[in-house]
């Protein structure tokens, strides 16, 4: 009877060790796949930055980037006199005459600034 019972909790043991086997496989193949596919997913984030870099270089400006723009229609220049360059307004301190004359250039029309009743 004892025999019996100790063969009895043997092979309890050893189902229970297979099953726990089987179990990890199972967690060990799914932990391989997870990151099998987070590698390729670095691998893909590292080709796509290195082709980003490498169109970077590929578009630096070169001593006649500008003039191969202007034949090839992608951009177009148009003179302004020093009197006229609007963006001053934003760069340079002004007389409020001047900053007028810009920003009446620019379409920008004239605002106020209500003073709210409450001061913070």
């Amino acid at each position: 009877m004892i025999g019996n019972l100790l063969q009895v909790i043997c092979l309890c043991l050893v189902v229970l060790q297979l099953v726990g086997r089987a179990k990890s496989r199972q967690q060990l193949h799914f932990q391989q796949q997870a990151e099998y596919m987070a590698l390729a997913s670095a691998t893909q984030e590292a080709i796509w930055l290195r082709r980003l870099l490498m169109d970077m270089k590929s578009i630096l400006p070169g001593p006649h980037f500008i003039r191969e723009q202007v034949c090839d229609k992608t951009v177009s220049l148009n003179y302004c006199s020093t009197s006229e360059m609007i963006a001053d307004m934003l760069t340079k301190g002004l007389s409020i005459v001047k900053f007028e004359l810009l920003r009446k250039m620019a379409g920008i029309t004239s605002f106020i600034i209500k003073q709210s009743e409450k001061e913070c």
